[in-house]
C-alpha cells in the first residue's frame, strides 16, 4: 500500500508538558507504520471556547505520512491521551 500524507493538528493542555505530549504522538505515528515529516508548534493560543474547562490550548501541526487503513486506529489512539484537548487529521493536497 502507497503512504499518504495527512496534517495533524494537535490541540494540547497548556499545562501538560508540551514535549513530552509532542513525543508520545511521534512514537504512536510509528507505532501506526507512518512517519512524521514536518512538526510545527505554534504555541500556546487562547481558544474561542473552553474545551475540558480550558481557555488556552499549546497548538502543534504534524505533517505525517500513513497509510489510509491506519488512519482511523490512529485517531481512535489519539482520542485516549488525556492531555490533548483536540485533535484533526485531514489529506494533504500537496
Amino acid at each position: 500500500m502507497s503512504l499518504n500524507k495527512y496534517e495533524l493538528l494537535v490541540i494540547i493542555n497548556p499545562t501538560s508538558d508540551s514535549s513530552k505530549v509532542i513525543s508520545q504522538i511521534e512514537k504512536l505515528v510509528k507505532k501506526f507504520k507512518g512517519k512524521v515529516e514536518t512538526k510545527d508548534e505554534w504555541g500556546t493560543r487562547t481558544l474561542s471556547y473552553p474545551i475540558k474547562r480550558k481557555g488556552q490550548g499549546f497548538y502543534v501541526l504534524f505533517i505525517v505520512e500513513m497509510e489510509a487503513v491506519q488512519v482511523k486506529p490512529f485517531a481512535e489512539a489519539l482520542k485516549l491521551e488525556e492531555e490533548i484537548l483536540r485533535q484533526m487529521i485531514i489529506k494533504a493536497n500537496f
